[in-house]
C-alpha cells in the first residue's frame, strides 16, 4: 500500500492513475470532506479507520 499525504485547498483536484479524480470539498476544524470520481466503482473502497 502506497500512502501519500498531498496539500489541496478547497476546490482543488487530484487525479490519480488518469481516471480516478478527488476534489476536496470542505474542510473543517476536525474533517476534511472530498469527492471521488471514478468510471468503475469497483476501484474506490471506503475504509472506516476511526480512532476513538
Amino acid at each position: 500500500m502506497t500512502k501519500l499525504l498531498i496539500k489541496r485547498k478547497v476546490g482543488q483536484r487530484i487525479r490519480i492513475n488518469s481516471d480516478i479524480e478527488i476534489v476536496v470539498a470542505k474542510v473543517s476544524s476536525n474533517s476534511v470532506n472530498i469527492v471521488v470520481s471514478s468510471p468503475n466503482n469497483n476501484l474506490v473502497t471506503i475504509v472506516n479507520d476511526d480512532k476513538k
